[in-house]
């Protein structure tokens, strides 16, 4: 079910409350702060719809997430994650090794390093895993 569409971004929920976020072309430009009130958005969507899984495709366009967003996302955005008991967080990471290498260490920070967090090159495996077990 489709809940949000922005020319950044498009917010889906899943079955079994599997948040779904596609990055379009467009997020590539983003500003830092505009990808921040995003991002702050995101928890307000996951706490509302109630998922505790979420599911990122970035392989159309996401920023590269410098250090200084890597740390606000890990000191403002991770502690909400935790508070909402996210279990599972899944990226569908693009070709480009920038992005790819920045949302790896966005979670490697030290609050981050607490979420079950796993990267893919489909969806599809991205969706078994999150159908397994904790």
């Amino acid at each position: 079910m489709e809940i949000l569409q922005t020319n950044i971004w498009k917010v889906e929920v899943l079955e079994d409350q599997i948040m779904f976020i596609t990055w379009l072309e467009s997020a590539a430009d983003m500003e830092d702060e505009t990808f921040k009130l995003h991002l702050i958005l995101f928890t307000n969507l996951l706490k509302e719809h109630n998922c505790n899984k979420f599911l990122v495709d970035t392989r159309y366009g996401h920023i590269t997430m410098n250090v200084d967003i890597q740390e606000w996302h890990d000191l403002q955005i991770v502690p909400i994650y935790l508070e909402l008991g996210i279990t599972k967080i899944g990226f569908v990471l693009p070709e480009d090794i920038f992005i790819s290498t920045s949302l790896e260490q966005t979670f490697e920070e030290d609050k981050g390093k607490l979420l079950n967090t796993k990267y893919f090159d489909n969806i599809e495996k991205a969706l078994v895993w999150f159908k397994e077990e904790n």
